[in-house]
């Protein structure tokens, strides 16, 4: 963990809840020389334990401890790797089998909606044979992928799984989220919906007083499904209540959208085009709200479909007078 003084402390505790003495000194690091925020640990399969931090001047470092504490100097500068992202955030890490480093993280700038991803050799260089590959982007933000990450889930077969949640705007999570990525650093089209499997919490609707905060955790089950924590808020008899959120899913198998979904909840909702005022008209299932847009004419064919990638139906025409 960190302090409000950018200090680093790690330590190590017994069975019986001491503090291990033969780890670092006296079973504690505690340094203020590392300047680094926010930071997770993962520990080797040899007992090295690495730190991801954001830092304050950097970004971003990686820092690896040998088993008992001491820095490890083999690992870029006396234990110390920096790197550059885009923008600062709260890291998740995960140790391959191989002993390559991936790393990714919940971005602190919300307008930012691209996910970090980046893995390092296991001497902490940048491995350049992987190269992230997060689908469709427009005006700088994923809409395949689960743009706000909090863990790193391995595959035995190399592949992976973001786990997080996917704002439906700037400012407020709806979604939880996940994406499988293969081992070169791309989106897995084989899974869910080009690659991204998102849901609505059974209590979480499109209203806005039930809202999904965020994203806590996520962990992988032997059977292959994901269970996935999260704080909400909720109006409970007129007054909002923080409550806590847990979903599992099928990661085998995850159906993409329904047709005809205008509000974005998997769910087909009825919908009909009025050729006399070329009027569309939805009524969403999420709330029973209705939605309406003019567009289109009279003798166009219909061709409703999600033509901006925010998993949601868009209304479309094919005008034969115009083959367009």
């Amino acid at each position: 963990g960190t302090d409000n003084n950018s200090m680093l402390f790690i330590a190590r505790f017994n069975q019986n809840g001491g503090l291990d003495t033969g780890f670092a000194a006296n079973g504690k690091i505690a340094s203020n020389s590392y300047n680094v925020l926010l930071t997770k640990i993962a520990r080797q399969a040899d007992g090295k334990l690495v730190v991801a931090a954001s830092s304050v001047a950097d970004m971003f470092k990686l820092i690896r401890f040998n088993a008992d504490g001491t820095p490890d100097a083999g690992f870029g500068n006396n234990g110390v790797v920096i790197s550059t992202f885009e923008t600062r955030f709260r890291p998740a890490i995960a140790i391959q089998p191989d002993g390559k480093i991936l790393i990714s993280g919940d971005n602190e700038n919300y307008d930012y909606g691209i996910p970090p991803l980046r893995r390092f050799n296991p001497d902490g260089s940048v491995d350049a044979g992987f190269v992230p590959n997060h689908g469709v982007t427009a005006n700088g933000a994923c809409k395949d992928c689960t743009r706000k990450v909090v863990r790193i889930l391995l595959l035995p077969d190399g592949r992976f799984y973001l786990a997080g949640f996917y704002p439906s705007n700037n400012t407020v999570a709806r979604h939880f989220s996940v994406s499988r990525y293969l081992s070169s650093g791309a989106l897995d089209p084989s899974f869910g919906f080009r690659g991204t499997s998102r849901f609505y919490h059974s209590n979480i609707t499109s209203g806005t007083e039930n809202i999904l905060w965020r994203v806590n955790d996520a962990e992988l089950q032997a059977d292959g499904k994901i269970v996935m924590v999260g704080r909400g808020f909720l109006p409970v008899n007129g007054f909002g209540r923080d409550h806590y959120l847990a979903l599992r899913i099928n990661a085998a198998v995850t159906p993409p959208g329904a047709r005809s979904d205008f509000d974005g909840d998997r769910k087909t909702d009825f919908a009909v085009f009025r050729p006399s005022t070329r009027f569309w008209h939805a009524l969403n299932s999420t709330d029973g709200s209705v939605f309406g847009q003019r567009f289109g004419a009279s003798g166009d064919v219909l061709t409703p479909g999600d033509y901006n990638y925010d998993l949601k139906t868009d209304p479309g025409v094919f005008r034969p007078s115009a083959a367009s």
